[in-house]
């Protein structure tokens, strides 16, 4: 395998953990709020980091010597994980504030 490949990854790798990171972060800051500034701090979380991920991502896209394919491939795996935890602690906070399950 070429160098390209191994850079790419690791690119990809330090972008999506980054965008995890962040998810956790978020999380962590709205963990001891109300329901409804919970849900405040998630979704604006969610936007403001995808808007900022899809700008490295252009930038490094753009600009550095990368394999779209592996950095893409890499950085969506990571996505994948944030975005289900995300979802798993989002379901969680719901139904554990006395609401039933549908």
């Amino acid at each position: 395998m070429e160098d390209g490949f191994w850079f790419s990854a690791a690119l990809g790798i330090a972008t999506g953990g980054m965008y995890v990171l962040l998810v956790y972060a978020g999380l962590r800051l709205a963990r001891g709020m109300g329901r409804k500034t919970f849900m405040m701090i998630v979704f604006g979380g969610m936007a403001i980091r995808l808007f900022v991920a899809a700008a490295v991502i252009a930038l490094v896209v753009a600009l550095a010597p990368v394999s779209k394919i592996v950095y893409l491939a890499t950085f969506f795996g990571f996505f994948l994980i944030g975005l289900i935890l995300e979802v798993i602690v989002v379901h969680r906070n719901r139904f554990s504030a006395g609401q039933e399950s549908p």
